[in-house]
């Protein structure tokens, strides 16, 4: 597909090179190719984190682990174990600015990351809920922005209640809107489209809508809407939702499940040879973004740029 679409020409133009990126996993071939094309293209500074530590640091270190996960009471032995794992080194040197941002994952199941990111960085002030986020832009289906399609949440909240839902909806919104400085059309997918079905998880889609629509009653947002009859205008028109903001013009995708939603990004992906990047840790104290394990030295790169530009409005 075209590598150097619109979003991702103008991303890799607003980069700031000296934006210092670390690596977690930095025995993985894909990512040291990856560290070596950030490098000759002066996108970011990459950092490979190593197991090496300095006795001082690694001093630091534990307090730190200690401090941020005193409410679980691990000992000793825990913690240093902890610090055996470049995952754990490479979120200290976050919390600790020696690093503007993270990424991991390559070599380890998402479950890890997400837990250090949760249980030693923590949300930003205001979050209620941790999220993962996908950018995915295929030549096969284009939004009328002409940027990638945000899924959400493929990666860290397994079955949201409906208030999770909202608050999922709500982080895609403003993730969405701080990449590609575009409206954020929001559906919340199901298997069924106005009514089409009656079921109790039908039931949690609608709530999930009403409550996000009262905490934002100015977003396009919709739901229960199936994928066709979001992304489809005539679909949307067959299925008697043609009158919705969103319907058959959703370029934000709200799944019911992680279950769904990791199935579907994996799918679009493959069948598609899709663009995609991510799991962005959306919410997250400091800018930190997962890998799938499946990843590519293009999906590398670019979730790299993302968690830069996080990185960068920090600042």
């Amino acid at each position: 597909m075209n590598l150097t679409s619109p979003f991702w020409s103008k991303l890799e133009s607003s980069v700031d090179p000296s934006i210092r990126i670390g690596f977690s996993d930095s025995n993985d071939p894909r990512i040291l190719e990856a560290i070596q094309i950030l490098k000759d293209r002066k996108l970011v500074h990459p950092i490979p984190i190593s197991n090496n530590i300095e006795a001082q640091k690694l001093s630091r270190y534990k307090d730190i682990l200690r401090e941020r996960q005193k409410r679980l009471s691990l000992s000793d032995e825990v913690i240093n174990n902890q610090l055996s794992d470049s995952l754990y080194i490479g979120v200290c040197q976050l919390l600790e600015n020696e690093i503007d941002g993270l990424v991991a994952g390559s070599l380890r199941p998402t479950s890890h990351v997400v837990k250090a990111a949760i249980q030693c960085i923590g949300p930003k002030p205001g979050v209620r809920l941790i999220s993962g986020q996908f950018m995915i832009e295929s030549p096969h289906q284009k939004t009328r922005d002409n940027t990638p399609f945000l899924f959400a949440d493929c990666a860290v909240i397994p079955e949201p209640s409906p208030r999770a839902l909202a608050s999922v909806a709500l982080s895609a919104a403003e993730s969405y809107r701080f990449f590609t400085e575009q409206l954020p059309k929001v559906a919340f997918l199901s298997f069924s489209t106005r009514d089409s079905a009656q079921h109790p998880l039908v039931d949690r889609i609608k709530e999930a809508l009403e409550i996000t629509r009262k905490q934002d009653a100015n977003l396009a947002v919709d739901g229960e809407l199936q994928a066709d009859a979001a992304l489809d205008p005539e679909v949307a028109l067959i299925k008697k939702a043609n009158e919705s903001k969103v319907a058959g013009q959703a370029n934000v995708f709200i799944f019911p499940t992680l279950e769904a939603g990791n199935i579907a990004y994996k799918l679009v992906q493959r069948f598609s040879m899709a663009r995609t990047a991510g799991p962005l840790l959306w919410g997250l104290g400091r800018p930190m973004s997962d890998l799938s394990r499946g990843c590519n030295v293009q999906e590398i790169i670019d979730t790299t740029l993302l968690v830069s530009m996080i990185a960068k409005r920090k600042e």
